[in-house]
This record gives C-alpha cells, sequence and structure tokens, in this order.
C-alpha cells in the first residue's frame, strides 16, 4: 500500500515527480547502468498524481506505462537504509513536492 504524503495543508496528495524519475532512468539503462532504485521506506514510494495526468505525459512517462519490469522494480524498492554507498558509483534523487 502506498503511503502518500501530504502538500502542505492543501489535502492534496504528492510523491515524486514522474517525469523527473524515468527521464533519468531510461537514460542509465540505455547506457547500459546497473540501477537499484530504492526508497526511504521501500515498497511502493508515492508518486505525485498530478504527474501522471495526460497534460504531463512525455515520451519517457510513456514508455515506463508499458515497461512491466520497470514499473515492478519501482513498485518493490528496497529500503534505502539498507543499501551500502560503498557498492555503488553515483546517487540519483527525483524531484517533486515528496523528496523535500
Amino acid at each position: 500500500m502506498i503511503s502518500y504524503l501530504n502538500l502542505g495543508n492543501t489535502g492534496q496528495n504528492t510523491g515524486f515527480w514522474l517525469e523527473e524519475f524515468t527521464r533519468p532512468y531510461y537514460e542509465f539503462i540505455d547506457n547500459g547502468y546497473d540501477v537499484t532504485i530504492a526508497s526511504s521506506k521501500g515498497g511502493e514510494p508515492p508518486v505525485d498524481p498530478k504527474s501522471s495526468q495526460k497534460e504531463n505525459q512525455t515520451e519517457c512517462t510513456q514508455r515506463f506505462e508499458k515497461h512491466k519490469s520497470a514499473q515492478a522494480s519501482l513498485k518493490n524498492t528496497m529500503v534505502l537504509s539498507q543499501v551500502s554507498a560503498s557498492g555503488y558509483d553515483t546517487l540519483f534523487l527525483p524531484g517533486g513536492q515528496g523528496p523535500i
């Protein structure tokens, strides 16, 4: 179950912006990098619902919608505290209200 974050006192849900995850994700994958997806709690991190709306779709988010294994990886992220930085060359954090 996704635990959404609240956008201030607006009553709206928020999370990371999907395009800000998918564009770098495909840049890494398409260039042969191994990618591990982790989040603070593990499991499925919250995506800002507005970033999935049709008017905010991009080539990368549409590609992700068709990429079942990438979707499965995002739904089953590792717990960040269980990932050792020594095993990686870089850390990337997607943007959006949620990561703030």
